[in-house]
């Protein structure tokens, strides 16, 4: 070996293990920072790859539920310690209350109530909260800028990073496979990919959160990111928002001139751009004061260019929901438009005028608002649409039954029922249900449960007038076990209404739930709901039901099959087998 081999030989271990020091660097840091955090993620990667590997250890509810707890307790416990160190709270202070936050989310999720509690919104609000959690005390909209932007930057890099790491081990993967024939199977590579997208990718993104919460070096345009940014949005965003600004004015000139009502699509159309104008003008907050040509006309324009589509939008909103309810995406149609109307009602005190860290206070507080209690999405919707189905489809006893509806009134109803099953509240309806419909949907599983419903009231989908009929059938024989018994009838088939006889002298009929028997002369009845109400469903071994009939004779019957309509008494079948006692039927 040459002593240029060897020089080469240390240059490329030194540079493996700065690349192992580098690829260590980011867990440790995120870990030390953010313990609660990561064990959470590590919880819901461990979940995800169990989901993948189709462990059924958890029921589909549970599995959400706990899903929804394990996310909640990540993006909680991250914002508390952030905040957390903002008020220069030690180490240990910082990482109980990480662990304390994280508890609290997770058991608030698994034990909530989902009348109470509609969690999508308020980890959805815990998330968005991360960046102004450590800015709420002592910081200014400049340290509030800057510290979402170097975080975003992070999280993009770090799960950027952890994508280009994955593709490529995929792609030498591969090579192998097509090199030497063996390589690993697709399982695998969705457990790697889950693992990268769930743990890695976020570990990575949460190593990248700024450790100074307060930055004090001037945002200055000449620096490469800063300056992209204003040229993304002086040249690009900007302008956009300026033309879309002047085709809503000229759309509610053209309304106000020709008394039209706005179309169906204006709500998101204006919401979007409601909330699009928000996020822009927190986003160009360090550039307006220097900016020039569409950053100085959005300056003076950004706040006025909201009062028109705004006004647009409630009367779009009071339109809709008076004649159809609210749905989740009228309510949050409503909650924007409140968030645009405070926002620009924050711009009126010279105190609070252009205060970012306040416009995105709101929307956000009004997110999280929007996930508990009676003036939650849920509670509304629930609320709003029993409220007309109750006025519009139930009968003079206020219970909502199966009847003749025209199309129209099918499509409503069903659109009811649809927006209450979109926010997990079909029990708003129990009251207007019979008992036994309402008995009829506890038994079913929770999957099925929207369609179950739409059965019942014979709305469902494909069908004017779908059947209830019940039915069972036999598919592994059984003994019937004739102790105490000492005369064997096989084989009656009834339909209702006639009689079966299998020898000249006795005979059976089916009258509705009743059984009627005519044995060695004599008559008896049995009921026969008991069956019905017993089967074990298809698969099953026949059903046995031993009882005395009316006038008090024992009796045993193996029923093999039955098909029966329970809105029709004469729309029956049955088949069964029958032991009796000879004594008892006797003179």
């Amino acid at each position: 070996m040459t002593p240029g081999d060897g020089a080469r030989r240390h240059r490329i271990h030194t540079l493996l293990r700065r690349m192992g020091r580098a690829l260590a660097e980011a867990p440790r840091r995120a870990f030390g920072r953010f313990p609660a955090t990561i064990l959470a993620v590590a919880g819901l990667s461990l979940v995800a790859n169990a989901e993948v590997a189709d462990a059924d250890w958890l029921a589909g509810g549970e599995l959400g539920r706990l899903i929804a707890a394990l996310v909640l307790a990540a993006g909680a416990s991250l914002a508390a310690v952030l905040f957390a160190e903002s008020t220069r709270a030690g180490p240990v202070g910082r990482a109980a209350l990480g662990f304390a936050t994280a508890v609290g989310a997770g058991l608030l999720v698994w034990f909530g109530s989902p009348s109470i509690l509609f969690v999508p919104p308020l980890a959805a609000a815990v998330l968005l909260a991360v960046p102004l959690a450590p800015q709420m005390i002592g910081a200014s909209d400049r340290d509030f800028w800057s510290f979402s932007l170097w975080t975003f930057i992070g999280a993009v890099l770090g799960f950027a990073s952890v994508l280009l790491f994955v593709l490529g081990l995929s792609a030498i993967l591969e090579m192998i496979r097509f090199l030497f024939g063996f390589g690993l199977g697709t399982r695998s590579y969705q457990l790697i990919y889950t693992t990268a997208l769930t743990f890695v990718g976020p570990l990575f993104a949460l190593s990248r959160i700024p450790l100074d919460l307060r930055d004090d070096t001037p945002i200055d345009r000449r620096d490469r990111v800063v300056g992209g940014i204003a040229l993304l949005l002086e040249w690009v965003a900007l302008p956009l928002w300026l033309a879309t600004a002047a085709i809503l004015h000229l759309y509610a000139g053209k309304i106000v001139m020709a008394g039209a009502l706005p179309t169906n699509q204006i709500g998101w159309i204006v919401g979007t751009y409601a909330g699009s104008t928000i996020a822009l003008r927190i986003a160009a907050d360090p550039f307006l004061t220097t900016g020039h040509g569409a950053m100085r006309l959005f300056r003076r324009l950004w706040a006025f260019g909201l009062v028109v589509p705004l006004a647009l939008l409630a009367q779009a909103i009071w339109l809709r929901v008076g004649a159809e309810g609210f749905t989740g995406e009228r309510y949050y149609l409503v909650l924007l438009a409140v968030a645009a109307g405070l926002v620009l009602l924050a711009q009126i005190p010279r105190r609070s005028r252009d205060a970012i860290r306040l416009m995105a206070a709101i929307p956000i507080t009004l997110l999280a608002m929007s996930a508990i209690g009676p003036l939650g999405m849920a509670s509304v919707v629930a609320r709003s649409q029993t409220g007309l189905i109750l006025r519009d489809f139930t009968d003079a006893e206020g219970h909502l039954r199966r009847a003749d509806r025209s199309p129209e009134a099918k499509t409503a109803l069903r659109q009811r029922i649809a927006a209450l099953a979109e926010v997990d509240r079909l029990s708003a309806l129990d009251p207007l249900l019979d008992e036994g419909d309402r008995r009829a949907l506890e038994e079913q599983a929770e999957p099925g449960l929207e369609d179950r419903l739409l059965a019942m009231l014979g709305l469902a989908y494909g069908m004017e007038e779908p059947s209830p009929r019940e039915s069972f059938a036999a598919r592994r024989d059984a003994p019937f076990d004739v102790a105490g018994y000492d005369r064997l009838y096989l084989r009656f088939a009834l339909r209702a209404g006639a009689w079966s006889a299998p020898t000249d002298e006795d005979g059976a009929r089916l009258s509705g739930d009743i059984l009627e028997l005519r044995l060695n002369g004599r008559n008896d009845r049995l009921p026969v709901r008991p069956v019905f109400a017993a089967s074990p469903g298809p698969g099953e071994a026949p059903i046995r039901l031993e009882g005395m009939t009316e006038a008090g004779r024992h009796i045993a019957l193996r029923v093999t099959a039955y098909s029966r309509d329970p809105r029709d008494p004469g729309d029956a079948e049955l088949s069964f087998d029958l032991a009796v006692r000879r004594a008892e039927w006797s003179d």
